[in-house]
């Protein structure tokens, strides 16, 4: 009787011992992932058409030079028949010193000239004190101001004079050999080595 009890007993354990096992089995086929899993399987996000520093360009970085683009905007072309025109058509920057543009102000400290007696004008100075070579291009409302701003002209060349007459040589040649020229309603004033071809293509520039 003893050997059946125990032979029953150790039945229940081994039976009970079968199923804990299959229980733990069926635990770790449903276990969630772990952090380390989920990161490893989780797909890779794709930013929207809508989103991103070149959305809406084809992969390709931004146009820089298109107006208006992060490369600023371009340079819009001077209207015939201004001084600007004139003036750009004159001088090309690239050869020269670097130069300020004159204000109103500028103007009449240097020139004794009011801008009023303008339709416009461009006045391009050395940034530098060590150059003479300076341009200016009036537009004249009326005909009849010629005779003064002609004499701002010449009292802003002999200042120019005086300032390098003992300063720089060559500069001092340049300030005395300036050019000052009348078309229609421009006035050309010029100081630079080859101001005389200046001169000449202001003839040929202004209609």
């Amino acid at each position: 009787m003893m050997k059946k009890r125990v032979a029953n007993m150790m039945m229940v354990l081994a039976m009970g011992f079968a199923l804990a096992a299959c229980g733990a089995d069926d635990n770790k086929g449903n276990a969630e992932p772990t952090a380390t899993e989920s990161a490893t399987v989780a797909p890779t996000e794709t930013p929207d058409a809508g989103s991103g520093t070149n959305a809406g360009n084809g992969g390709e970085e931004p146009d820089g030079g298109n107006g208006g683009a992060e490369g600023g905007e371009s340079k819009e072309p001077a209207k015939e028949g201004t001084s600007r025109f004139v003036m750009e058509a004159l001088v090309d920057e690239a050869d020269r010193p670097a130069f300020i543009e004159a204000d109103d102000t500028m103007l009449k400290d240097m020139y004794g000239l009011d801008a009023a007696l303008f339709q416009d004008y461009v006045v391009m100075m050395p940034m530098m004190n060590i150059s003479t070579t300076e341009f200016a291009v009036f537009q004249l409302k009326d005909a009849k101001d010629l005779q003064t701003v002609e004499e701002g002209i010449k009292k802003r060349a002999a200042a120019v004079q005086k300032s390098f007459e003992e300063y720089l040589p060559d500069q001092y040649e340049n300030a005395k050999n300036y050019k000052l020229v009348t078309k229609g309603n421009f006035v050309l004033f010029a100081i630079a080595k080859d101001a005389a071809d200046v001169a000449a293509k202001f003839e040929q520039t202004v209609k």
